[in-house]
C-alpha cells in the first residue's frame, strides 16, 4: 500500500478521469445521434 499522501494524489488523478469520463460519453453520443439522425435524411 502506498502512504496515505501519495494514496490522495493518485484517488484524485482518478476521481477527475472518471469525472472527464462521465461527462464526456454523454456528449458523443448526443453528437453521434445527430450525425446519424442527418445522414438518415
Amino acid at each position: 500500500m502506498l502512504p496515505k499522501h501519495q494514496l490522495g494524489s493518485h484517488v484524485n488523478i482518478f476521481e477527475f478521469r472518471q469525472n472527464l469520463i462521465t461527462q464526456t460519453i454523454p456528449l458523443v453520443i448526443k453528437i453521434d445521434k445527430d450525425k446519424t439522425s442527418s445522414w438518415h435524411r
